[in-house]
């Protein structure tokens, strides 16, 4: 397809703009919310956006939210006045406000995780002895191993889309990028 054709999503009558086979509109509702298809938060309640935007894990009990996604792997919702992380607003529908200076923690671990089950209240000092009592200090945050890497690494030479790729680990797309720009993990080979 070549600029201004019109874009191959079905009902859509736009044109395209870029190199490419769909228009602006669907280029973004990718990017930003993962899929063609997502309606924009503007259209719905923050409710509705909400629960439109969670998904039952298919390997655990965490619900994963699938809307926006932060450069660190949290979920990002707009109140109605900021953004803010999804599971910070997951738990004030069930529990009511988070005071001030009061973390929301995560059991699993699972940054996009908005299961009220997964969540708790904590200090800044209650999070730190978390991190260090699960281990997530000796090595940062990695997420990934070499032999996921490996895998990663075949499935981008396979053509797989990040956003894909990302949600099947797990990881944030921008992971994956610094993966195939061979910015993180470069020591490693397919």
């Amino acid at each position: 397809m070549a600029i201004g054709d019109v874009c191959k999503i079905k009902t859509c009558k736009n044109l395209v703009t870029q190199n490419g086979a769909i228009c602006n509109h669907h280029r973004h509702l990718k990017s930003y919310y993962g899929s063609y298809d997502a309606i924009p938060e503007s259209k719905l309640s923050r409710i509705e956006f909400f629960n439109a935007n969670i998904k039952k894990s298919e390997v655990s009990d965490c619900i994963l939210w699938c809307g926006r996604i932060d450069k660190l792997g949290y979920g990002m919702i707009w109140n109605g006045q900021k953004a803010v992380k999804a599971h910070r607003f997951s738990w004030e529908l069930v529990n009511g406000k988070i005071p001030d200076g009061i973390n929301c923690l995560h059991k699993c671990d699972i940054r996009n995780c908005v299961n009220v089950e997964h969540l708790f209240l904590g200090s800044q000092q209650d999070n730190i002895k978390d991190m260090v009592n699960k281990k997530r200090n000796v090595l940062g945050w990695q997420k990934l191993n070499p032999l996921q890497v490996k895998l990663i690494k075949k499935l981008i030479s396979c053509g797989c889309h990040d956003v894909d790729i990302a949600t099947a680990f797990n990881v944030h797309r921008d992971t994956i990028r610094c993966i195939r720009n061979g910015k993180n993990w470069s020591h490693i080979s397919e």
